[in-house]
């Protein structure tokens, strides 16, 4: 009987241990994706809603811009200081302005409702709420890009 119980405990501590590293592996390939995602959106790892910015840049540039701006003057990619570049790192900075008008929002988690219509995004949830609020931030960052001309010279120059 006592063996039994005994195995019963090991079994149990067996099923314990493997269900924490699962969790620890599931968690470690989310934080992953989500660094991995930043660097190819070319967005600051703190403040975006990666996946949604990402669908937009591309839908209105292509893919290709996606990964330029990652790097691009002195606040588009990690970080952000100093005198932007030109327009484009301008824009860059104004969208990190934006998210930092908006932190009560957590920028980096709204997942907000918005379409296209031709190039133009329109941000469809309610006015004054977070979710628009920071749907504006990105709206207005794309029409920004879209002023503005890109410099391959000004890539990491910061």
């Amino acid at each position: 009987m006592w063996k039994e119980n005994r195995r019963y405990v090991n079994i149990s501590t067996f099923a314990r241990t493997n269900l924490k590293l699962k969790m620890n592996f599931l968690f470690t390939c989310l934080v992953a994706c989500t660094v991995c995602s930043c660097i190819t959106v070319g967005s600051r790892i703190e403040k975006r809603n990666l996946v949604q910015l990402r669908n937009q840049i591309k839908h209105v540039f292509g893919s290709k811009r996606v990964g330029e701006l990652n790097g691009y003057g002195c606040y588009c990619g990690w970080g952000g200081s100093g005198r932007p570049v030109d327009g484009v790192d301008r824009c860059c900075q104004a969208h990190d302005n934006c998210y930092g008008r908006h932190s009560n929002c957590s920028p980096k988690w709204e997942y907000y409702s918005y379409s296209f219509q031709g190039n133009t995004m329109i941000c469809r949830d309610k006015f004054g709420s977070c979710d628009r609020n920071v749907c504006m931030c990105d709206r207005d960052f794309i029409h920004c890009l879209r002023r503005n001309t890109f410099n391959r010279n000004n890539m990491d120059r910061c």
